[in-house]
């Protein structure tokens, strides 16, 4: 295969979404590498029959690679370790929330990572999406100073066209399906916006980036096509603090790690 396959879960899914979509990966790519981020809950000792039950159901399959966090972290933390750990430079990254109902989108997916080569949604979400690691590399690793869930997403779009100066691609791929609207709450926080996004994420953001309306904001970029790719709900998000440097020395090993 020319990816590796990264989930990121907890507790509350274990049953309901994440022990299905598992089966589902290696019914159809039993050879495929999958990495499993099991994240802590917040504020909450880790469930020891959970960690039984998770490592358990992980064995069960070969090729597949679980990294376990005792007490929660963010969605970047677990993003990043997927990227670090895997042997491919394409990542394909799912939430737990997410089936895969034919067959077919395995085919189709492999199509389309050969034919860009680059970081694409699928179908217009995050809850399932492509890395490619030497983007990530150029651009700034996803911040893990967002401690929470939120933001982490739009936060790597701006940047991705502030540095590529191009827009994220998007592909269309049948025969996944998102049940985020359904699943449970993404972390029981006592600081969240409305939409359950931790605050901490959003203060972060506003350190980062000098919002302001469109209408606004052309003095800030000098090209059309430029400003166009950091719009986000009728405001723009123009960059004014750099990510914080994060792993300097992973792309010395992958530069370098056919020496050992």
């Amino acid at each position: 295969m020319n990816y590796s396959i990264g989930i990121t879960t907890y507790s509350a899914r274990l049953e309901t979404y994440f022990a299905p979509l598992l089966k589902q990966i290696k019914q159809a790519v039993p050879n495929a590498e999958v990495l499993i981020c099991v994240n802590g809950d917040h504020n909450q000792k880790f469930d020891p029959v959970y960690r039984r039950e998770i490592m358990k159901l992980m064995f069960k399959y070969d090729n597949t690679f679980p990294f376990v966090w005792t007490s929660f972290r963010s969605l970047s933390k677990l993003w990043n370790n997927i990227v670090i750990n895997s042997t491919n430079d394409n990542i394909l990254i799912l939430n737990d929330d997410v089936s895969v109902t034919d067959d077919q989108f395995w085919n189709d997916l492999t199509k389309e990572i050969k034919n860009i080569n680059t970081s694409f949604t699928i179908n217009n979400t995050f809850s399932h999406f492509v890395i490619n690691r030497k983007e990530l590399e150029q651009i700034g690793w996803f911040d893990e100073r967002l401690l929470g869930i939120g933001y982490e997403d739009g936060d790597f779009c701006w940047r991705y066209a502030h540095y590529l100066k191009r827009e994220l691609a998007n592909v269309g791929i049948d025969n996944i399906c998102n049940y985020i609207d359904k699943s449970a709450e993404r972390i029981v926080n006592t600081r969240k916006e409305d939409n359950g996004y931790s605050m901490i994420n959003l203060e972060i953001i506003h350190e980062k980036y000098d919002k302001k309306e469109i209408s606004s904001a052309r003095k800030f970029l000098n090209k059309p096509e430029v400003h166009r790719l950091l719009h986000h709900e009728g405001w723009l998000f123009h960059l004014i603090n750099e990510t914080k440097p994060q792993y300097p020395n992973e792309k010395f090993y992958w530069d370098n790690k056919d020496k050992m």
